[in-house]
């Protein structure tokens, strides 16, 4: 499915999407635009848990086996949206180079 159905399927902005799908946090190939596998993305929604290292980034933990209690979406959207800002911002300053300038 495209990038279109698949956020209609998860109930969010295709931007969002898009930019979950980029970071690796849902299932996705890019061929000639974002394809999302249904199956894929439904067994992601019903037992996905972030990897370790994101896990600690979104919670704030520095042990990943410590139980922090539960977030509300709001509160994992606004971690995930700062995190993804922070990649973003370091992507863009290791594109740069030493001169400053875009290469």
């Amino acid at each position: 499915m495209d990038l279109r159905d698949a956020a209609a399927l998860l109930k969010v902005s295709p931007e969002t999407l898009r930019r979950k799908a980029k970071l690796g946090v849902v299932p996705a190939w890019k061929i000639g635009g974002w394809r999302f596998s249904r199956a894929e993305l439904m067994r992601h929604l019903q037992g996905a848990r972030p990897s370790t290292n994101a896990r600690r980034e979104l919670v704030g933990s520095d042990a990943p086996d410590q139980d922090r209690g539960s977030l509300s979406y709001a509160e994992v959207e606004r971690r995930f949206s700062d995190v993804a800002k922070r990649v973003m911002r370091r992507r863009a300053e290791l594109s740069r180079g030493a001169s400053g300038r875009a290469l």
